[in-house]
């Protein structure tokens, strides 16, 4: 996780090709604020500075250290990753493209009133077929968004491939200093734990990993989360991939953790969430980026912007695109505050 502070997105427009640079606060020192500490207390600690989702934290933390799960555990990271999604729905998403939020009421834990607010009386999409007649009929502010970006955007904007890593997978090529599996930059977040949906897949077989594509995931995940509250599906519960891993499912993705104990107090403690993978310097936000729009006049500020908002990188962002122009003209700068929740 990173520590505080803001994210600078700089996007350079120069000879046809953009280059996006990154500058970003310094990771948490895990190791340093939790050396020391009963493993009960640290994990509860994991919980309280988290940049989202705290029982998702929590939960990795505990699993981690091979402590129980907490009463109500599973729900209750259910719970704070569909009010997530619902705020991006109904707030950041339409933010990012210069439109009024819609109504949003952040304690609400009805799985029916959230469903509407995120997908109408319809109810989510399941097949694209489902999710076309969603979008046209345009009844949430969700579907208002992911209509603009479907019709009116090229699919190859924010178009990115990168291996996805799901909790379940090995841990063997895992590199908890620079973020990376197997040597290189990959992609923990929910739409790597979504892409076998199947309108995940309908829509990766039409469009490619773009923007659509991961706005989507957030979507299918709200889908799966709300059929899992009701008692439809199972709830995640945090997971012990292997001794001293944990893992959890945050509103972004996994959350990763990994723990050492000597007299039951903590000698080690790291964690990695989807944000330090996509931070990468090759990772998921830079190349997302970079596949933007290249042409003057195309809408580089609201793909951004939006790109921003998919990727979910929660921190403070300051977005900047600067545009050099041939011929010893000056450059132009275009910057805009990306607010995380």
């Amino acid at each position: 996780m990173i520590d505080g502070g803001a994210l600078t997105v700089t996007l350079v427009h120069r000879n046809g090709a953009v280059n996006a640079r990154l500058d970003a606060p310094q990771p948490l020192s895990w190791a340093r604020m939790l050396a020391g500490k009963p493993a009960e207390e640290a994990a509860r600690i994991a919980g309280l500075v988290a940049d989202s989702c705290p029982a998702a934290h929590e939960a990795a933390a505990r699993a981690a250290f091979g402590l129980p799960p907490r009463d109500g555990e599973a729900r209750r990271m259910a719970l704070e990753a569909l009010r997530e999604h619902v705020f991006k729905f109904c707030v950041a998403w339409p933010r990012a493209l210069g439109r009024e939020p819609a109504p949003f009421d952040a304690e609400d834990a009805d799985p029916d009133r959230i469903s509407r607010a995120a997908f109408g009386d319809a109810g989510p999409p399941a097949h694209i077929g489902a999710f076309e007649r969603w979008m046209r009929d345009r009844a949430t502010m969700a579907a208002e968004v992911m209509d603009h970006v479907w019709r009116r955007w090229d699919a190859r904007w924010g178009r990115a491939s990168l291996p996805l890593w799901r909790a379940g997978d090995s841990l063997d090529g895992i590199d908890w200093a620079e973020a990376e599996i197997d040597g290189a930059a990959a992609e923990t977040g929910v739409a790597a734990r979504m892409a076998d949906a199947d309108l995940m897949r309908e829509i990766e077989a039409r469009r490619g990993r773009g923007v659509a594509w991961r706005l989507a995931a957030r979507l299918t995940d709200a889908a799966r989360l709300l059929a899992a509250l009701r008692g439809d599906a199972p709830l995640d519960a945090a997971a012990h991939l292997a001794p001293g891993v944990g893992a959890a499912q945050g509103a972004t993705g996994a959350v990763l953790a990994r723990a050492a104990l000597t007299d039951g107090r903590v000698s080690r403690f790291e964690q990695l969430t989807p944000t330090d993978f996509a931070l990468h310097p090759l990772g998921l936000l830079n190349r997302m980026l970079g596949a933007g729009p290249h042409a003057l006049g195309a809408p580089a500020m609201r793909v951004a912007a939006l790109t921003l908002e998919a990727v979910d990188p929660r921190l403070p962002t300051r977005l900047v695109i600067e545009t050099e122009a041939p011929a010893r003209a000056r450059p132009r700068a275009m910057v805009a505050m990306v607010s995380a929740r």
